[in-house]
């Protein structure tokens, strides 16, 4: 789900080079590779009932996870994409605030397609820690919790847009019309 939600959010952003998509893609599909094999109960993560045994852990998972992808890409040779991919799985935790991590990094030196990720990443543990059978009820409130946090945020909108309006023209018809009023111009290379 990751993986679909941060690339429509980023083709919401009209973010819609194939380097940049195929990047995000790659980037949220490996985001948690560093966890694999650590920790015994995966859903302590989603549900947010993170034992401080582990939480060091979590923590370090977004290097743990850089580093795995490092290493192979440097056994494969593979150039062209790795640098992006491995600054997203780096920085799907980074939000622009003392409370990102690994390296609590400022918004303006987040890597852009990072952004759609970690932002993807903060509502999919907000939406799976609620619990409520009714799937608007989740949304709703994850959307209503991130508004705090990510006040302002484009990303936000977009990811609002796309699953309040179910469907990505329409997200994106609604996201444009906005970005216009606001005079916002796309990343460069991301476009």
């Amino acid at each position: 789900m990751g993986v679909i939600l941060s690339t429509m959010t980023a083709q919401v952003l009209k973010w819609n080079s194939p380097k940049t998509i195929s990047s995000i893609a790659l980037g949220a599909y490996f985001r948690d590779i560093g966890l694999i094999g650590k920790l015994k109960d995966y859903d302590l993560v989603w549900n947010k009932k993170i034992d401080p045994s582990i939480s060091q852990v979590y923590l370090d998972h977004p290097l743990e996870g850089y580093l795995i992808v490092k290493r192979y890409f440097e056994k494969e040779r593979t150039e062209e994409m790795n640098r992006f991919v491995l600054d997203i799985i780096l920085q799907h935790h980074e939000d622009g605030t003392i409370s990102g991590f690994p390296k609590q990094m400022s918004f303006s030196k987040i890597y852009p397609p990072a952004l759609p990720v970690s932002l993807v990443d903060s509502f999919l543990i907000e939406y799976y820690s609620i619990i409520a059978d009714n799937t608007q009820i989740r949304l709703s409130k994850s959307l209503h919790s991130l508004k705090s946090k990510f006040e302002g945020d484009l990303r936000l909108q977009a990811l609002e847009l796309l699953l309040t309006k179910g469907d990505i023209n329409i997200a994106c018809r609604f996201f444009e019309a906005f970005q216009n009023n606001l005079k916002i111009t796309v990343p460069k290379g991301c476009d």
